[in-house]
């Protein structure tokens, strides 16, 4: 804990210097200065009372909420404190904020608790609060504080108005960056999701970063075009750079870095289990993982986990499999058969068999494609020389094998389906209310900052229902969630009023 706070006061040193340094010497420095320094010693303002106002201004700003009287006199306690060590002006307020920087008020989004055990409505400042790091997943800008201070955001034209408005600002696609790479997993693509780039010097930063934002960018434009929620799955349309098109997709005419939408012909592509970052992420090094991509789906896509492996389920012997010369699906299948795995296999594999097309980083394949090493040229299709000037230079014989790829399934309900477009369809035919579920359920719990509860119960289904009138669409969705229970009251927990 030590070390942590000696990183915070670190950070917080250093902000203050590159800020707010004793000459500006740039214009985010000087917008810095004018914002902190709102009054100056001089025209009948002294010392004392220029850092008051300095300080009020600062802290009301740090602490999302009017400073109380106690943190206004704790912090000029400090500016006469660094005064008297003989410290000028600017530079006794630069360290009173260094320490407001490192005060538990600006480091975490404290609430006020209140003397009673009974749920109560958070007040128009925390309110703020609530709404801006959901929305934009940082502090109130002005406008909201603005409305905190004159009491009218909890008027709900007003706070309508206020969601419309934040939604279309620029900080709203935390949304996808934040949210739904959480959410969705792909945050990890290019950090624990990535290729050796010696071996594979196609998969750059560049890609990876493209990979990440497609589907950020394709989550925000839901939203942001109130689309229904099942749009999440068959969208005709996604995000992509020319190094991404050519990369991954084998789309032509997309030229330059910049990340533009683009129509999806192929139903097969559309929606986000169509993008190389979840298909990344679903799969083994260099390898498909069907298991890893049914369990993705039932768990992340519809929120209905299969249960945990047994103990002794095993794993399938690749030796047994090499000898009986099976293909990729009957591995997996002879691994499934047995009576302890059949039960969560059968929900399982048939969703992860249908996307099989896409690689392991989601280029679509019609085969898969085997190398075999033999004995013979006359056997091989392709001869690798291996040289070592220090001890020998040897050939060897590499036979090619193509096998072609059967992407059918069949959940336990009977219904069959073929390929990434008919499993989609299947899913939001036969499991749209998971669907929907699982993101109301995701959203309200990032909206509110914790793990949903048994009590959160009514608050779904309210929004639900919300959902259900319209068409299930993304902005009912989000202001749904501003005006549910649990994001518009609180209770404290019994030990904060004893």
């Amino acid at each position: 804990e030590s070390t942590l706070m000696e990183r915070y006061i670190a950070a917080a040193e250093r902000v203050v210097e590159l800020m707010l340094p004793n000459e500006p010497a740039t214009d985010a420095q000087r917008r810095a200065q004018a914002m902190v320094f709102i009054a100056t010693p001089g025209n009948s303002l002294t010392d004392e009372q220029a850092a008051k106002r300095v300080l009020r201004h600062f802290m009301e700003r740090a602490y999302r909420r009017p400073p109380t009287n106690v943190d206004v006199n704790r912090a000029l306690d400090q500016f006469r404190t660094a005064q008297q060590s003989g410290h000028p002006f600017s530079a006794s307020i630069k360290m009173v904020l260094q320490a407001v920087l490192i005060s538990p008020k600006f480091l975490l989004r404290v609430e006020e608790a209140h003397d009673t055990h009974e749920s109560h409505a958070v007040d128009e400042w925390e309110l703020a609060s609530r709404l801006s790091y959901f929305l934009w997943a940082s502090m109130p800008d002005a406008e909201l504080r603005a409305r905190a201070a004159d009491g009218t955001l909890d008027d709900p034209s007003v706070l309508d108005a206020q969601v419309d408005r934040m939604l279309d600002n620029p900080r709203a696609d935390t949304l996808g960056s934040i949210f739904a790479a959480q959410w969705l997993g792909f945050q990890h693509v290019g950090t624990r999701i990535w290729l050796d780039p010696i071996d594979n010097p196609w998969c750059t930063d560049t890609l990876m970063t493209a990979m990440r934002q497609e589907t950020g960018l394709f989550f925000m434009s839901l939203i942001r075009d109130n689309q229904p929620i099942r749009r999440l799955l068959d969208a005709d349309y996604t995000y992509v750079n020319e190094e991404l098109a050519t990369t991954l997709y084998g789309m032509t005419g997309i030229i330059g870095n910049e990340m533009r939408r683009v129509l999806v012909a192929d139903q097969n592509r559309g929606g986000i289990l169509g993008h190389g970052s979840i298909l990344a992420l679903t799969s083994n090094y260099k390898d498909t993982s069907p298991v890893k991509r049914g369990h993705y789906v039932l768990d992340t896509i519809l929120g209905t986990p299969p249960p945990p492996p047994p103990p002794n389920a095993g794993v399938l012997s690749e030796e047994v499999a090499d000898l009986k010369k099976l293909s990729f699906r009957e591995k997996v299948e002879l691994h499934s058969s047995s009576q302890t795995c059949r039960a969560c296999h059968s929900r399982i594999d048939p969703i992860g068999f249908s996307l099989e097309n896409f690689d392991y980083f989601g280029r679509w394949r019609k085969t898969y494609h085997y190398r075999e090493r033999v004995d013979s040229e006359e056997e091989a299709d392709e001869i690798r020389t291996v040289e070592d000037t220090n001890v020998f230079s040897e050939k060897r014989f590499y036979k090619n094998t193509f096998t072609p790829i059967v992407a059918e399934g069949r959940l336990p309900s009977g219904t069959t389906f073929d390929g990434p477009a008919e499993l989609k369809q299947t899913l939001i035919r036969e499991r749209h209310d998971d669907i929907v579920r699982q993101t109301v359920s995701k959203m309200l719990s990032y909206a509110l900052g914790r793990q949903l509860e048994y009590y959160d119960e009514p608050a779904v289904r309210k929004i639900i229902a919300a959902l259900e009138a319209d068409d299930y669409r993304f902005q009912t969705l989000v202001q749904a969630i501003v005006d549910s229970y649990p994001f518009r009251y609180k209770k404290n927990p019994v030990e904060a009023t004893n």
